[in-house]
């Protein structure tokens, strides 16, 4: 048994099935990330042709943050075999993330996060044998959005009453970020809605209001007339957001943040509305975010919109200069 970086597309596939077996979108997405992607490929030396049998992931992003699935080794594989593919896959990804400052990954690491699913966390927890730390639990929420508005207000279905309602008044209005033309403002906005986050703050000094941004844009799902900037009395106070996904009829909120000083008042909440209608005119029907466990004013506002709880994911963080 031998482990190797894989080179070539057929290879790239190959631990993508083994990977993701019922999730082909998020093959599709890693594969698409072509060289960037170090698929860790563990091949059988059996026989005469090498065969995939075990597989893990690192996926670096522009921001500097390296997404990690860990090892999975092929059904019907032997006890003594799993265990030995598993060590060998672990010891890999680790030399890859401690060299991530290098040219191995490609820049500057801030730090590697993995999602687990409860059901799997058995196999997440391998992680921690190379540095990673379990720090915390992601609750996904959902909505659908026309049923949602238009049983609330059923004149929405008139896009002339729908843009009424988007106009804003003296002392709100909101921006898209291609409005704002200045993605340095938009960083810089974004930095002071970071302070004091009640999402993962362990992540606190590790991630940036340029990092953030880099890593949305970095998605082909990122909206810029749905992600918002709002600003009362031309101040700027949240900032909101989206991904979307026309085949699906779907929009993702990726982040919403209120600006440090200005919480309180209810301008998350207004944001978020705002948003919801923007997307409900642009034919989209459903929404997803994910939220921290332990936000409970988070958790509150969401709920208070008409979101429902979807599923959750387990938190694990390797944070830098982590031997």
């Amino acid at each position: 048994m031998k482990v190797v970086v894989a080179s070539t597309s057929s290879s790239q596939a190959a631990g993508a099935r083994l990977l993701f077996p019922l999730e082909t979108d998020i093959q599709a997405e890693a594969m698409a990330a072509g060289a960037e992607a170090r698929w860790l490929l563990a091949l059988s030396t059996e026989g005469d042709d090498a065969s995939v049998i075990g597989a893990a992931l690192a996926l670096p992003g522009k921001d500097g943050v390296i997404m990690v699935w860990p090892p999975r080794v092929q059904e019907g594989t032997s006890e003594r075999v799993a265990q030995e593919v598993e060590d060998h896959l672990l010891e890999q990804l680790r030399m890859e993330l401690s060299h991530a400052r290098g040219t191995s990954m490609g820049g500057p690491m801030a730090y590697a996060q993995s999602l687990a699913d409860p059901e799997e966390l058995n196999r997440w927890l391998l992680l921690k044998r190379i540095g990673f730390e379990q720090v915390g639990n992601i609750l996904f929420y959902g909505k659908d959005l026309r049923t949602y508005w238009y049983e609330k207000s059923p004149e929405l279905a008139e896009p002339a009453q729908l843009h009424e309602l988007l106009e804003g008044d003296e002392n709100w209005r909101t921006l898209s970020f291609t409005d704002m033309q200045a993605p340095e403002e938009v960083a810089l906005i974004l930095d002071s809605t970071l302070q004091g986050s009640l999402d993962l703050p362990c992540l606190d000094g590790f991630r940036s209001g340029a990092q953030m941004l880099l890593g949305h844009l970095q998605s082909p799902r990122f909206c810029n007339e749905l992600t918002r900037i709002a600003f009362v009395k031309n101040q700027p106070v949240a900032v909101g957001m989206l991904c979307e996904d026309a085949e699906r009829a779907t929009v993702e909120l990726s982040y919403l943040g209120v600006v440090f000083g200005q919480r309180g008042q209810k301008f998350g909440q207004r944001l978020l509305r705002e948003m919801e209608l923007r997307a409900l005119a642009r034919r989209q029907r459903w929404a997803m975010l994910a939220v921290d466990a332990t936000n409970h004013f988070a958790i509150k506002l969401y709920e208070d919109c008409g979101y429902v709880p979807l599923f959750s994911r387990e938190v694990f963080i390797r944070f830098p200069n982590t031997p």
